[in-house]
């Protein structure tokens, strides 16, 4: 079988981990990061609105 290799994308901050693994060449790559940039923006979202909700009581 062979084994692909990917791009690995490690960040931390605040206690919390992100690791990205994007495939060399997958011809994907805007699209790849638009899906990435959309999760990501909807888990900020609701971290803050979590915060905000918990801030506020």
């Amino acid at each position: 079988m062979k084994q692909e290799e990917y791009q690995r994308l490690e960040l931390e901050q605040n206690g919390m981990q992100v690791v990205l693994e994007f495939p060399t060449e997958s011809g994907n790559d805007e699209k790849i990061k638009r899906e990435v940039k959309e999760m990501l923006f909807h888990i900020l979202q609701e971290q803050l609105t979590k915060n905000f909700y918990y801030s506020s009581d």
